[in-house]
């Protein structure tokens, strides 16, 4: 079962492109530009770049990659009580608007990434013949 749509390769792209995004945010948050969604923007386009099929699941698991680790550069970011305890209740670190900036992260990630390369997409239908 291919879970990612393009096995492996897309699996270290979605990861390559969380730690590049991650990278990212940490410079735009040194600059005091607060969006995580810049993580799940670059993560779901380079996981799509070797992924021949649509799949949801690594849409879904690119969004949670990507969210993971805006909360880690965040929290690496501005330490309070240590990486752990600060993982575990990262949820008192969102008032309402970063809240929503991290669901717009999921989502993102989701849409995005769920997707297949452009000109590469095939139809059940065409699926079945070959």
């Amino acid at each position: 079962m291919n879970w990612l749509g393009a096995g492996l390769p897309s699996f270290l792209a979605s990861l390559l492109g969380c730690a590049l995004g991650a990278y990212l945010h940490l410079v735009l948050l040194g600059h005091g530009i607060d969006f995580p969604p810049i993580i799940a923007l670059v993560a779901s386009v380079l996981a799509v770049l070797p992924s021949r099929e649509s799949s949801g699941l690594r849409g879904i698991l690119v969004a949670s990659f990507s969210c993971w680790a805006g909360a880690l550069v965040e929290v690496l970011k501005n330490p309070m009580n240590g990486v752990f305890w600060d993982l575990v209740n990262f949820h008192d670190r969102l008032p309402l608007v970063r809240f929503f900036l991290y669901v717009g992260c999921a989502v993102l990630g989701i849409v995005l990434a769920s997707r297949a390369r452009p000109g590469s997409a095939t139809t059940p239908q065409q699926r079945a013949a070959t």
